[in-house]
């Protein structure tokens, strides 16, 4: 019963968020595992290289690519994706550029201030 409510707490969340004018980034490298109240209240979609055939079918419903056109999921380069932004952008290729950054330069403190400090320390 406590997983029920759970789950219906965090479906509320992800149906009401917007009307607060706020938004939820959810990630996850197999989206067929999304309930569908999550894809159906993303605005924007982005997808990379996908290798399942249960993700490359819930990827291809959720941009309602055509038939045929889901091929591309799976053919995609490091560095590549599919977006799409609800009510603007269908689904489109696009090439994400390399920022090389060094690992470790980027910490705790500076995600949870928001990166007001960004650009006052040297990430590459």
């Amino acid at each position: 019963m406590v997983e029920k409510h759970a789950t219906n707490s965090v479906e509320n969340l992800f149906r009401e968020i917007r009307s607060f004018g706020e938004g939820l980034i959810n990630i996850t490298q197999h989206p067929s595992l999304l309930p569908v109240y999550v894809l159906g209240n993303c605005n924007t979609q982005i997808y990379l290289g996908l290798q399942h055939e249960d993700d490359l079918d819930a990827a291809k419903r959720a941009l309602f690519l055509n038939p045929g056109e889901e091929i591309f999921l799976d053919r995609l380069a490091v560095g590549e994706g599919i977006v799409k932004i609800k009510g603007r952008v269908g689904p489109s290729h696009v090439r994400f550029p390399l920022v090389p950054v060094k690992k470790g330069a980027i910490g705790d403190d500076m995600v949870s201030s928001r990166g007001d400090d960004h650009g006052k320390e040297d990430v590459g």
